[in-house]
């Protein structure tokens, strides 16, 4: 196995500690437990020769992300076709099951090991791993209560926009003495008799009879 001067510890009851941020697979790692300690990213390298039925066990311990590299003459296969460990204390094996020809196994990046790193949008979350808190876009500043509100709401359904509005105005348009065939007698008139005028007002385009005494 390849990788820095002091970088590689063990193994040490199958497991072997790499520090290193580049390593270079090898026959001595077989069945062994490999735990990558790297805070930056580590390029994990399979060059052809090794036996077929080799395998070992990665897991990234630390927080840079592996990424595995088949040299020339080597093929590496992955059921999501990705080759980038899924975030830290990842678990992945390695499987030889042919001449140079390797299967990528466990908790790759973007097979759901680590879930969603970062939320984007009108809500925001991350990035990281873990309980990470959501965030949503501010669209309206003018927060408040409001009284006959104008609110604006856009295609997601966010209100963008708020103000208090105004009741609608009565509009006095005339007056006159005989309101209409819907009208009668007030029996609960505060004066005998029928009205003697009858005020015209309009709300939203439909006039009202408001009747008045002398």
């Amino acid at each position: 196995m390849t990788a820095a001067s002091g970088a590689v510890v063990g193994p040490n009851g199958g497991l072997l500690t790499i520090s290193s941020a580049a390593y270079t697979l090898s026959a001595e790692a077989n069945n062994l437990t490999l735990s990558f300690t790297s805070a930056s990213a580590v390029t994990f390298t399979i060059n052809p020769g090794l036996p077929v039925g080799f395998s070992c066990t990665v897991v990234q311990d630390g927080a840079g992300a592996i990424t595995f590299t088949p040299s020339s003459g080597v093929t590496l296969n992955n059921l999501s076709s990705e080759l980038v460990s899924g975030g830290q204390y990842a678990v992945l094996f390695l499987e030889s099951v042919g001449q140079d020809i390797y299967v990528l196994g466990g908790a790759v990046s973007g097979s759901g090991g680590s879930g969603i790193t970062q939320l984007t949008g009108d809500v925001t979350a991350g990035p990281g791993s873990g309980s990470e808190a959501a965030t949503l876009a501010t669209v309206n500043s003018n927060v408040g209560s409001f009284t006959l509100a104008n609110v604006t709401v856009n295609a997601k359904g966010l209100v963008t926009a708020a103000s208090s509005g105004s009741a609608a105005p009565l509009v006095l348009t005339g007056q006159t003495s005989t309101p209409g065939s819907s009208a009668g007698t007030l029996t609960n008139a505060p004066a005998v008799g029928n009205p003697t005028l009858w005020l015209q007002i309009s709300v939203n385009g439909t006039t009202y009879y408001i009747p008045g005494w002398t």
